[in-house]
This record gives structure tokens, C-alpha cells and sequence, in this order.
């Protein structure tokens, strides 16, 4: 899945554009003011010119598009972005102010102070948000990590490239034409070479890989074309240099601009970054609902569960989320306090097929660790993962890592989306399905099918499920 992480930061400035334009607009006026050039007619709709102003805005915005690349540019090319929003923006609103007769338009001084003042302060809050709020951003753990694959003679410069990208954190290298292993070329660790470049990618928490390679010149077109089958079998995203299309046809294909190149992005499934963001969004207030309904409940469960089994209430496990990342999980303990030790000396009587554990009447799960299972109140504390961005409400299944390291390919590709509290295992009869392929199956359908509708429709059949106390054990 191809996943836009810019949409907090356009989010964000956003916001901050929307900000400079209301301070020039009243800074203008205010100096205007000041120097007895504002008519006192003018004055006369005030209200009406500060909503022409917004409105202007937002139609040249989302005329424009301006700032879709605006931080993989250089800074003069920032400041001919904003010159040419500003102009437009100009035109607009003098339309806007002519059509509606404001009569903050036989002020010309206002017009011209207000969009000269605007364009030098978005200039200078685009630099300052560029410089810190961006860098602030691209530091956390949910950036986009990179991993590079290209030749010793190309590294330096694709190293430079995608560093001077600020949405994405180079995680290593792969030297392709040889063995460099160790090694550090321009601050970057290279991780792998040709030969274990696969399970480098494997085993990492990658969101994207480059290709940054001479195609002809180096490598044959079927070693390129056998690099990304491999990647998207991951579920990987890849950029590559621009090839012939014919030989990705299975596949959704995207020019874009990487690190100021143009590129050929590959991936199963291309998402619009509008509609993740409103996930998100989603997620967040489900997320706070969620932890204000919990908190009751996992207070009253607290005293039969800790009466019966003495230890922590909480059980805290790591699991392997988004491309490879690690987080611990939440859910109220329903298993003795030993479990964890116990689990080698069950694996024997494992019921399921593939990579996971699960057993009938385990001996491990308590009294009350049945109960609050079968109702699914034991995934109540999975709210504070949703919150914290490591989950969603709806998406794949969480593994641990053991299971995690027994992966092939095609089993990290269930990886390319964040995991959920609920999915499409979880509403198709979960302890019932006794082959991890299949739960493999139906998480790539989700994730190659998602829609916002899909979602939701999973979260109806959710409470539906738990209701019936169907699949739970």
C-alpha cells in the first residue's frame, strides 16, 4: 500500500497558510490605518472582506496545487511557488471583491500592501516551518524509512538526493556490484549486498525501497524486473528509475517526484493520501471514544481478574506493525502470569497451520481470561495503541515476533498497512480459520480492496460479532 505521509504536514501547513493570510490581511489594514490613506467608507464591511480573503484563498489552493512538491525543492523555488500562488490569489479576490461590491475595493492601498505583505510572509513561514516543524516530523518514528539499492558509483549521489527529501529517513544501503557489507559511505550504513539483499528487506522495517540504478549499463532488465516482483511480493513500495512501463503491467504505476527525480513508483495498491489521512482522523476520535468507554469497564474486570490470577493487569507484548516496525501492544492479561513460559512446551499441540499459535481449551487462559475473551473486553486497552498511531481501528493482525521471523515474502506484504483492533480475520469467523495462509489471504484482500466504506462496514460487522460472541475463544 502505498502510503502518503505528508498528509499531517500539508495538514498542518495548511493551517499555517491560513494563519499569514488573516495576519497580512489585518497587518495591511492596520498600516493603511495608521497612515490616514484608509477611506472611512471602507470600513463599512470589514466582515465581508476578511471572508472574500479566506475564500480567495482556498480556491486558489486548491486551484493551484502549489505546494504538492514544495518541500523536495530548492529554496528559490519555493519562493517562485509563493510569488505565483500570491498572484493568483491577487487576481481571485479582486474578482471576488468586484462581484460582490465590497467596499474594501476602493482601497487600492489595502490590495497592494496586503498581497506584498502576504507573499514576504509566507516566505519567511514556509522557511521556518521547512526548517523546524518538518524536521521535528521527519525525526519520529513514523517518518518514511528508505532503504537504497544502487551501485558504489551512483551511492553518493542518491544518498544526497533522498536526504535533501524531508518526509524520508535513509534506514541503509544495499550495494548491488559489490560486497561493502559494514561499511559507511556518506554517514549511511550499507546493510547488504546483492546476495542478501532479500532478506535484508525482509526482516527490516522498510516502507520504501529506491532502486537508484543505470538501467541498462548495469544491471540486465530481467535482474530489475525480478528486484521488484520480489519487493512488491513484500508488499514494499519501490522507486525506480523510469523503465518501460510493458514489464509492470500487473501493477499500479505512478510518476512521481522523488527527491526532485522523476521516478517510476510501483506498488500493489496506490492510495490517496486524502483518505488515509481521514483514517486517521477517524481513528483518533474512535481512539478517544473507545478509551472513555474502556476505562469503566476494564476498572470493574480488574477486580475478578486479579483476585483469581495475582500479577499485572495489563499484559504488554511486542508485535510487529507497519513494514516492519516494532511496538508493544496493550490488552488486559487474560492468561496466568507464567504464560509466556509455558508457550514452548504447548507448541506441540498448536491447532493452527502456518505461522501462529492457537489451541483449544488452552491451559493457560484463566477463568475469567475465558470471559472477558469471549466478549472481546480483553482488546479494550488496544484504544491507547490506536491513539498512539501504532494501530487502527480496522486493519490486518498484529504478529509477534517469533512469528514475525518465520515470515516468507509474500507474508510481509500483510505488513504494508497498519494493524487493527478488528479486520477482515477477525469478522470471517477468526478461531475457526485454522490455516495462516488463509488469515493471510483475507488480509491482503482488505489491504488490495481498502476503502473507507470497507472500514466502516467491517466496524458494523465487529459488533455484531462481539455481540454473537462468534469466532472468539
Amino acid at each position: 500500500m502505498y502510503n502518503n505521509k505528508k498528509k499531517t504536514i500539508y495538514l498542518l501547513m495548511n493551517l499555517m497558510n491560513a494563519l499569514c493570510v488573516m495576519f497580512s490581511c489585518l497587518l495591511s489594514i492596520y498600516l493603511i490605518d495608521e497612515l490616514g490613506l484608509l477611506r472611512p467608507w471602507a470600513k463599512r464591511n470589514l466582515t465581508g472582506y476578511y471572508v472574500l480573503v479566506l475564500v480567495s484563498y482556498f480556491i486558489t489552493f486548491v486551484y493551484l496545487h502549489p505546494y504538492a512538491e514544495i518541500f523536495k525543492k530548492r529554496f528559490w523555488n519555493n519562493i517562485f511557488l509563493i510569488f505565483r500562488q500570491n498572484l493568483v490569489f491577487a487576481v481571485v479576490m479582486s474578482v471576488l471583491m468586484m462581484v460582490t461590491r465590497n467596499s474594501m475595493m476602493e482601497s487600492r492601498y489595502v490590495y497592494f500592501t496586503f498581497v506584498i505583505i502576504n507573499t514576504g510572509v509566507m516566505v519567511v513561514a514556509t522557511f521556518i516551518f521547512k526548517r523546524y516543524v518538518v524536521g521535528y516530523y521527519s525525526r519520529r518514528k513514523h517518518a518514511v524509512q528508505v532503504g537504497i539499492a544502487t551501485t558504489y558509483d551512483r551511492a553518493e549521489e542518491a544518498i544526497k538526493e533522498i536526504r535533501s527529501d524531508w518526509d524520508r529517513k535513509i534506514f541503509g544501503i544495499c550495494i548491488l556490484d559489490r560486497d561493502m557489507k559494514g561499511q559507511k559511505i556518506s554517514g549511511a550504513q550499507v546493510k547488504a549486498n546483492r546476495s542478501d539483499f532479500e532478506n535484508w528487506v525482509r526482516v527490516e522495517a522498510l516502507d520504501e525501497v529506491v532502486l537508484y540504478v543505470e538501467y541498462y549499463n548495469v544491471v540486465n532488465r530481467v535482474d530489475v524486473k525480478a528486484l521488484v516482483e520480489m519487493l512488491e511480493e513484500m508488499g514494499v513500495t519501490v522507486h525506480l528509475n523510469l523503465l518501460s512501463l510493458d514489464d509492470f503491467a500487473d501493477y499500479q504505476k505512478k510518476i512521481t517526484y522523488f527527491s526532485g527525480h522523476p521516478m517510476l513508483t510501483v506498488s500493489q495498491n496506490i492510495q490517496d493520501y486524502r483518505k488515509v489521512f481521514i483514517k486517521r482522523a477517524i481513528d483518533i476520535v474512535g481512539g478517544l471514544i473507545g478509551c472513555l468507554i474502556s476505562l469503566p469497564i476494564i476498572g470493574i474486570t480488574a477486580i475478578p481478574l486479579l483476585i483469581e490470577s495475582p500479577g499485572g493487569l495489563i499484559f504488554k507484548q511486542q508485535r510487529v506493525g507497519l513494514n516492519g516496525r516494532y511496538f508493544y501492544i496493550y490488552k488486559l492479561r487474560s492468561m496466568y502470569a507464567d504464560a509466556e513460559e509455558r508457550l514452548k512446551e504447548l507448541q506441540s499441540q498448536n491447532t493452527m497451520k502456518g505461522n501462529m499459535f492457537k489451541m483449544d481449551n488452552d491451559p493457560r487462559i484463566t477463568k475469567v481470561g475465558h470471559f472477558i475473551r469471549k466478549y472481546s473486553i480483553d482488546e479494550l486497552p488496544q484504544f491507547f495503541n490506536v491513539l498512539k498511531g501504532d494501530m487502527s481501528l480496522v486493519g490486518t493482525r498484529p504478529p509477534t515476533v517469533n512469528e514475525f521471523k518465520l515470515y516468507k515474502d509474500h507474508h510481509k506484504r500483510r505488513l504494508s498497512m497498519k494493524p487493527g483492533i478488528t479486520g477482515m480475520w477477525q469478522v470471517s469467523g477468526r478461531s475457526r480459520i485454522k490455516d495462516f495462509e488463509e488469515i493471510v489471504r483475507l488480509d491482503l484482500q482488505y489491504i488490495d480492496n481498502w476503502s473507507l466504506w470497507m472500514d466502516f462496514k467491517i466496524l458494523c460487522k465487529t459488533v455484531l460479532v462481539v455481540m454473537n460472541k462468534q469466532g472468539a475463544q
